[in-house]
């Protein structure tokens, strides 16, 4: 009977010993001593000191603490404490452990901040902003890191007075350890004040030199920046025609203006991106079926910086194909003509229609944030579609639209495909007038707001929401064109109902469509790996036959979503319920596309 309790004792001598291994073994961070060390001081230092393994012997300790004292050097220096006195010991163990005891002494401050011009000074007023510049003043602690910065604000500001090629070459350093305190003076070569001149084109492109022309944002004899030059990078960038971009400054100047200034043509660099492009896409949604996209673009069409895009769109209920030719910058930078022709063939519950529309439009872009259009196009329209809420039978009838568009978009998001943070707002009017079997004079209009609030820091968790209303007036229901009607459900508006299932229908269940339109969706968003996110959402809407926006019918749907992350934007997979499911709504709807929701 003695035998199992000596074994029980063995096993848990054995267990004790096994788990004492490891806990000698364990990493560990020198003490830390000094009285005068404050807490956040004390706290910074051993942020620095690296954990290492409890020393196996005095020797390897002594030998960590030396390690040790010297980052801890480090680390202070970076404070601005320049003469500390760092002693190393160590703690006798079991386990050894090293000890740093630290007086930082005083923290050095800056006592005085010149400036030293090699060669030729520049003007007084433009001296005198280069020490204004400088981010560092007397009395401010003397942190190594402000101070090499401030080499970086020096140049800045004499670039930005037209010496391109100011350089600061250094600094002298000359400490006081009984003041506590350093002078610094760096040592600056202003260079000469630089004029553009003349842009050099290559002969390499098949853009047109009067295109290019139109991307300069500086003429010749213009005083230097570097803004004008990272703007022409910028624009040359967003041409979108060229694998190589890069604009940059002649080493060698040209010549000089009247006033001084040497003059410094301007060389780009430029290889074309191949000139034509094909894509393809796909999307599956249970209310419409399966559905493919072929895109073409060709590049520089004649030279001039167009593109034309061809899309050609097969799903079940519709054909499409586009065709569109964008001149950019055809009037002057920012100023684009767009000519498009569209054929369109759709068969929905709500209705049968054939189109054929031609138009153009002049879009202006302020800038990247703000862009501004206005249009006009023509369309002969064929339809079968019921046409009020009376309609027992669908009708034909021929029609012929001509509609003025104007809209304008204002885009604060930090990226099109994915945004994580920032918000886009989006306005179109579109006044038209309905000639053929059904005369009508009516103004269509929308508005959307989408929203996106990062929750944490690195934007893995992001709310966004969406809100979206459109009113048609002017005109009965019975004379608005089918494809001037508001209709809402679907992946792309109130998500778990059916494509067109919201909104007025007829006897017999067929939807009609309404004049007024209105949207909300909210989304929770969240990144549980690089690529995948996993999706929330509750989405909401109602479709009435009035003009003015009316909330009693408002149909709610919710459901959850993932999306995979490529470079060509996110492949989306919703799968929605309707909250308040009529006896036309199934019991739920799965969506698959490209691109986040909105």
């Amino acid at each position: 009977m003695r035998a199992p309790g000596c074994l029980m004792k063995l096993i848990l001598i054995g267990l004790i010993a096994s788990g004492a291994g490891p806990a000698l073994a364990r990493e560990q961070r020198p003490a830390i001593e000094g009285e005068a060390l404050t807490d956040e001081l004390r706290d910074f230092i051993a942020g620095q000191v690296q954990k290492r393994e409890a020393p196996a012997s005095a020797l390897a300790a002594r030998r960590q603490a030396r390690e040790a004292g010297r980052v801890a050097r480090e680390a202070l220096n970076a404070r601005g404490y320049f003469a500390p006195r760092i002693e190393t010991a160590v703690l006798e163990g079991p386990p050894l452990r090293p000890v740093l005891r630290i007086d930082p002494g005083r923290r050095f401050t800056i006592a005085r901040i010149d400036l030293s011009w090699q060669g030729d000074a520049p003007d007084e007023d433009t001296a005198r902003r280069a020490r204004d510049a400088i981010p560092v003043e007397p009395g401010d602690a003397a942190i190594p890191e402000r101070v090499l910065k401030a080499r970086a604000a020096i140049s800045q500001l004499l670039q930005e007075r037209s010496h391109a090629f100011a350089n600061v070459q250094g600094q002298e350093v000359v400490g006081d350890r009984e003041a506590g305190t350093l002078d610094v003076t760096y040592l600056v070569e202003a260079g000469p004040r630089v004029a553009f001149g003349e842009v050099r084109y290559p002969d390499t492109t098949r853009t047109r030199r009067s295109y290019l022309e139109k991307l300069v944002p500086f003429h010749s004899g213009e005083s230097y920046t570097p803004g004008k030059l990272a703007e022409l990078n910028s624009r040359l960038s967003r041409t979108r025609l060229f694998r190589v971009a890069r604009a940059s400054l002649e080493s060698e100047a040209s010549g000089r203006t009247g006033d001084g200034p040497e003059i410094h043509d301007v060389r780009l660099e430029l290889e074309d991106r191949p000139r034509n492009t094909i894509a393809l896409g796909a999307s599956f949604a249970t209310d419409r079926g399966a559905g493919f996209d072929a895109l073409y673009t060709r590049r520089n069409l004649i030279g001039a910086g167009d593109f034309l895009t061809a899309k050609l769109t097969v799903a079940q209920l519709e054909r499409i194909f586009d065709l569109e030719w964008n001149r950019p910058n055809r009037f002057g930078y920012g100023r684009a003509m767009v000519w498009r022709a569209r054929l369109d063939q759709e068969e929905t519950d709500a209705f049968d229609r054939r189109s054929v529309e031609l138009g153009g439009y002049l879009e202006n872009t302020r800038n990247p944030r703000f862009t501004y259009s206005l249009g006009a196009d023509v369309a002969v329209v064929r339809e079968t579609a019921r046409l009020d809420l009376r309609s027992d039978r669908a009708e034909e009838r021929d029609l012929q639209l001509v509609t003025f568009r104007g809209g304008a978009q204002l885009d604060r998001a930090d990226s099109a495909l994915d945004p994580r943070e920032g918000w886009r707002a989006d306005l179109s009017v579109e006044p038209t007038v309905g000639f053929g079997e059904a005369r009508s004079q009516f103004i269509r209009s929308t508005a959307q707001l989408r929203a996106y609030l990062p929750v944490d820091d690195d934007k893995r968790t992001v709310l966004a929401g969406r809100v979206r209303l459109g009113t048609a007036f002017g005109a009965q229901i019975a004379d608005l064109p089918t494809d001037r009607r508001f209709f809402a459900g679907g992946g792309g508006s109130v998500r778990g109902y059916g494509y067109q299932a919201i909104g007025p229908r007829t006897p017999d269940g067929t939807p009609l469509g309404g004049r007024s339109l209105a949207e909300v969706s909210g989304e929770v968003r969240h990144m549980i790996r690089d690529k995948v996110e996993l999706v929330a959402f509750l989405d909401a809407g109602t479709v009435t036959e009035d003009e003015t926006f009316g909330f009693e019918n408002v149909r709610p749907g919710a459901g959850i979503g993932a999306r995979y992350h490529t470079t060509a934007g996110p492949i989306r997979v919703d799968i929605g319920v309707p909250l308040d499911k009529s006896r036309f709504d199934d019991p739920f709807q799965v969506y698959l596309s490209i691109g986040q929701s909105f």
